[in-house]
C-alpha cells in the first residue's frame, strides 16, 4: 500500500501564516508611511504657498515702505546685535514675526503688529490660517554693512537681505516642527 499525502501539515500552515503575516505587516507600514508623506507634503507645499505670497507681497516696496510704513522701523535705527533662530545666529538684524515667542529670548525690538501702513503681518497670520499647526512668519531684515553704510543702518542701506521663516507643527498634537526659509534681496 502507498502512503498518500492529504493536505498540508500544521507546520506547513504555520509557517505560511507567518510569512504571509510578515508581508501583510509591510504593506500596512508601507500604506501608513505613504499617507504620511502625503499630509507632509501637502504641508509643505501650503507653507511654500504662504512663503511666495510673502515675498511678492515685499517685491514692489522701496525703502520707505518697508521700514517706515510696513514694519515701523526708523531710518536711523540700528539692527539687533545678534539672535539666534533655527541654530543660525543673525548679526545686525531686525526681526518682524506674528508671534512674540518665535524664539527663547526675543529681542526688545521684535514686532508682532504694524501701526500704520500695511498689516502684513496679520494678513500672513490669516493667510496661514489652520491649515498649519502652530504656525508663525519671520522676517528678518539686515541691512548691507559696507564702507558707506558702517555701522550698518536701515537708513543708509543700499541693499536689504531679507529672509523669511515659515514654521508649524507636523500635525496639532505633534511635536515635530517643520520650518521652511526663503531669502531675497532688495536693493534702493
Amino acid at each position: 500500500m502507498t502512503n498518500k499525502r492529504n493536505g498540508y501539515s500544521l507546520v506547513e500552515v504555520l509557517i505560511a501564516m507567518g510569512i504571509l503575516g510578515t508581508v501583510l505587516i509591510a504593506i500596512m507600514t508601507l500604506f501608513v508611511w505613504g499617507r504620511r508623506n502625503v499630509y507632509s507634503g501637502k504641508q509643505m507645499s501650503r507653507a511654500i504657498a504662504i512663503g511666495d505670497r510673502i515675498l511678492e507681497d515685499l517685491a514692489p516696496l522701496t525703502k520707505k515702505d518697508i521700514y517706515n510704513g510696513a514694519f515701523n522701523m526708523l531710518d536711523t535705527a540700528s539692527p539687533t546685535t545678534s539672535v539666534a533662530i533655527l541654530g543660525t545666529t543673525y548679526t545686525n538684524c531686525s526681526i518682524r514675526s506674528t508671534k512674540a515667542n518665535v524664539i527663547p529670548s526675543a529681542p526688545s525690538d521684535i514686532t508682532t503688529q504694524t501701526a500704520g501702513g500695511p498689516d502684513f503681518l496679520d494678513k500672513w497670520r490669516t493667510q496661514m490660517g489652520s491649515d498649519l499647526a502652530n504656525a508663525s512668519v519671520t522676517l528678518l531684515l539686515q541691512p548691507s554693512s559696507d564702507p558707506t553704510n558702517t555701522p550698518p543702518r536701515f537708513g543708509t542701506a543700499q541693499v536689504l537681505r531679507v529672509r523669511v521663516i515659515v514654521q508649524w507643527d507636523e500635525s496639532a498634537g505633534s511635536r515635530r516642527g517643520r520650518n521652511l526659509v526663503l531669502d531675497t534681496v532688495k536693493t534702493f
